[in-house]
């Protein structure tokens, strides 16, 4: 099989966040990766993650991009390890008497993890992928871990 060019991967994502305002959500997860050379490869990724906590509906949007190295174990399996820096956006919104209040905030923030291709015909393979994330501004921060499964389609 020859050496993909690149991929466009999704499908679904959970986050879990810690701290004081720990939050469970559930989302999407998009990206596109171009390799550069031999194993490297350049990631865009985008995803969003929506719940609620203490009455509070809570978002967070986050568009990351950064290198990628992947090992190509076999046919079947290609593991992958990324590191992707990028914007955070923290949205929490309440509603009264149907008017929606909302604020949000915008992080700088980081994704670090890795995942797993699984082929599974032809160009198709099965994504699973996680993610240690952490996000700051001004000295305040959040992290948490980000967990995802879908497909991937590599040219």
């Amino acid at each position: 099989m020859a050496t993909a060019a690149g991929d466009l991967a999704g499908g679904y994502s959970f986050e879990r966040t810690s701290g004081d305002d720990a939050v469970s959500r559930h989302g999407w997860n998009v990206s596109a990766a171009t390799f550069l050379t031999g194993p490297v490869a350049l990631v865009a990724d985008a995803a969003g993650h929506y719940g609620t906590a203490g009455g509070v509906d809570r978002e967070q949007l986050t568009l990351m991009a950064g290198p990628r190295l992947s090992f190509r174990r076999s046919e079947k399996y290609s593991p992958f390890l990324q590191a992707l820096v990028g914007l955070a956006r923290e949205t929490a919104s309440v509603t009264v008497l149907d008017v929606k209040i909302s604020q949000h905030e915008d992080r700088l923030g980081f994704l670090l993890g890795g995942g797993l291709d699984v082929r599974l015909r032809g160009r198709w393979a099965l994504r699973l992928a996680g993610d240690y994330e952490r996000s700051s501004k001004s000295g305040d921060s959040l992290s948490g871990f980000r967990l995802g499964v879908g497909a991937a389609y590599r040219f």
